[in-house]
């Protein structure tokens, strides 16, 4: 067990992997029973054949002031409060293990959680983070989001979010891509998007599938479809085995993705994400927030390969607070 600290360097973060050997599970609740995504990081461990390794961020606040002429050191309390979060994991990867999966557990005092989960996996060289999604109160409370969004805002590795507890099925994954590279969108994250799609569909044992949409329609005019049936040839040339089908669609790009998986009963969809400049360049795009605030199926999202890290590299520790004392005047 690692304790606040002991944390290695962070290098760059790594390229979006061909294969997904190491898998991290951000886990809220060690204790808590039948956890959704540990149950769907350790089902693609076994499908992939890769590691799997349970975190919890301990983020809880600490009132430094409560030890002031205590008698009971605060290190007892955090190595105590962290061995207890360990055993609980522990617990939980016991049975995995028993299954043949390979399984490492880590609890570390760090904070913001998505911080904290974010440094550990560049750390620990994981090429898939699996957390749980929360359906958002409202857009424009960016402020106070869960944890899932700030991974999904600013982690520069693929991300699973986990949307359904139902286990995965044989149905077609869904690679949703941009040909065209609209929205400043770089040129190689469609072929990290079909690549996972790929790696995925194999691994669950179904299909994959690729769409295209075009919100104004004119990429589907005679010329325009010609155009972009041209880009996705030459997107899928390198691949092997192809997708079972190539779908080009007019319509609002978050509407169709949603239509397709829902007809396709695809149980993940694999799509890019780009951040924005200026005030909102932690915010992703439209297409993307709104697709995975409407999905049943569980969703991957991919950055492109120079998104970077954009976060603070250093780990925390103990979230500690004291209370201010006001003196009368």
């Amino acid at each position: 067990m690692l304790r606040s600290g002991q944390l290695k360097a962070i290098r760059d973060p790594p390229m979006p992997p061909k294969q997904i050997g190491r898998i991290l599970a951000a886990v809220k609740d060690p204790a808590a029973l039948d956890s959704v995504p540990i149950a769907k990081a350790a089902e693609l461990a076994r499908a992939l054949s890769a590691q799997l390794v349970l975190f919890h961020a301990i983020d809880i606040p600490i009132c430094a002031d409560a030890y002031a002429g205590s008698d009971r050191p605060l290190g007892d309390d955090r190595d105590s409060i962290q061995q207890a979060y360990w055993e609980q994991l522990e617990l939980q990867a016991k049975p995995l293990r028993a299954g043949g999966l390979e399984v490492s557990t880590a609890a570390e005092w760090d904070f913001p959680a998505y911080e904290a989960v974010l440094r550990y996996a560049v750390h620990s060289d994981v090429d898939l983070i699996v957390a749980e999604h929360r359906h958002r109160l409202h857009p424009a409370l960016w402020a106070s989001q869960p944890t899932d969004w700030e991974l999904l805002r600013q982690s520069p590795m693929p991300l699973l979010l986990v949307k359904s507890a139902a286990g995965y099925r044989p149905g077609a994954v869904l690679a949703a891509v941009d040909p065209l590279h609209r929205h400043a969108k770089p040129a190689d994250l469609d072929e990290q998007i079909c690549g996972v799609a790929q790696l995925l569909s194999g691994s669950l044992g179904g299909p994959w599938e690729v769409l295209h949409a075009s919100a104004s329609g004119t990429d589907l005019l005679a010329a325009g479809q010609q155009t972009v049936r041209a880009a996705m040839e030459h997107l899928l040339q390198p691949l092997a085995p192809q997708p079972r089908a190539v779908r080009i669609v007019e319509g609002h790009p978050a509407e169709a993705i949603v239509r397709t998986a829902t007809e396709l009963a695809s149980p993940v969809v694999v799509m890019g994400a780009i951040s924005r400049s200026g005030l909102t360049r932690l915010a992703l795009g439209n297409t993307a927030e709104r697709v995975i605030d409407q999905l049943a199926c569980d969703v991957l999202v991919v950055k492109p390969r120079d998104f970077g890290m954009r976060f603070p590299q250093a780990v925390r520790g103990m979230n500690l607070y004291t209370v201010p004392v006001s003196f009368p005047v």
